[in-house]
């Protein structure tokens, strides 16, 4: 795996395909996301009518898909318990805890993770 520096969540990779300025920095970021995030990515591309173009950007700026294992889906799970009141969704936690374990930075435009450690918060 290349040097990576950030764990992005599905918000954050819309908002790139999207041109959200605010995102331009980290598009060239080495990133890594996972199969269920991009999954999430189809589906807001079904929503919005335009699965062709999003497929074929994801195919061009793929970010590296991480595997979760057993450990990260159950940490996910006490993770969602223990922040319940914030309404997480379990992909966003699921990546959250990769982030923490691979130690990168989770970036997303989530409000509900904005004051936690290594969150890299961007609207």
């Amino acid at each position: 795996m290349s040097a990576l520096a950030y764990f992005s969540d599905s918000y954050a990779l819309v908002e790139m395909l999207k041109g959200n300025p605010a995102y331009v920095k980290f598009s060239n970021e080495s990133l890594v996301t996972t199969a269920a995030n991009l999954s999430e990515i189809y589906y807001f591309a079904l929503r919005s009518g335009s699965d062709g173009s999003y497929s074929s950007l994801i195919k061009k700026r793929c970010p590296e898909l991480l595997q979760p294992e057993l450990q990260d889906w159950e940490a996910a799970a006490r993770f969602r318990f223990e922040n319940r009141a914030k309404k997480l969704s379990y992909i966003d936690c699921l990546g959250y805890m990769l982030a923490q374990r691979h130690g990168l930075d989770f970036l997303t435009g989530d409000e509900a993770f904005k004051s936690m450690p290594n969150v890299t918060h961007v609207k």
